[in-house]
């Protein structure tokens, strides 16, 4: 049932036919070893086809059926971050801090900083989303979210009207990445609200 499954799916892009198989051989068969995998290919089938409601169903069974499987905080983030591919940010921010308290030392509990951040942000909550970006930039330098994290930090600067430290913030991009044309435009950008704003008599930041 797998492997016709994963030929549908893979081979022949027939993603409902795959789905099917995926499915029975869960149903059928949920001691298998492939159970855990099909489970989260039947969530993903879903999303893929923008079927959030059904894939959000689907990772919760996986959960259910599946709690101490290695591949649960993946599904715990894959689910922050459907919820928050369709909005329901206060839902997503609530199992965002569940997978951080339930899995701490994963990358997944660090990128639910960030997109707990982007949260806020889009809810023009600008004050909270700059505190969740300091957080994972002070806590993951390094990660894979920092480089977003530094952009999203500047941009919820610039929004809460504080132009000077956005722009600090922009300039040391710059210098990290010289050559990124999204950073160049935004410094440009704050740079100009700044002298709209104060004047031209002004001390720059």
């Amino acid at each position: 049932m797998h492997r016709i499954g994963t030929t549908y799916y893979v081979e022949l892009d027939q993603p409902d036919r795959a789905l099917d198989a995926f499915a029975r051989l869960v149903k059928n068969y949920p001691d298998s070893t492939y159970a855990p995998q099909d489970q989260i290919l039947v969530a993903e089938i879903y999303r893929s086809q923008r079927q959030f409601a059904k894939a959000l169903a689907e990772y919760y069974r996986f959960l259910h059926l599946f709690p101490e499987n290695t591949h649960a905080p993946e599904v715990w983030h894959n689910m922050v971050t459907c919820l928050f591919d369709v909005g329901q940010y206060a839902a997503m921010r609530t199992q965002a801090e569940d997978l951080r308290k339930k899995f701490p030392s994963t990358e997944y509990a660090g990128d639910c900083v960030f997109w707990i951040g982007e949260s806020y942000y889009l809810e023009k909550k600008y004050q909270p989303a700059i505190a969740m970006f300091q957080e994972y930039l002070k806590k993951f330098p390094n990660g894979i979210m920092a480089y977003k994290s530094w952009l999203s930090l500047a941009r919820s600067l610039e929004e809460d009207d504080q132009l000077q430290e956005a722009i600090k913030v922009y300039q040391e991009l710059q210098a990290r990445y010289p050559n990124d044309k999204i950073i160049q435009a935004r410094l440009a950008s704050a740079s100009k609200r700044y002298q709209d704003r104060f004047g031209p008599d002004k001390q720059k930041p």
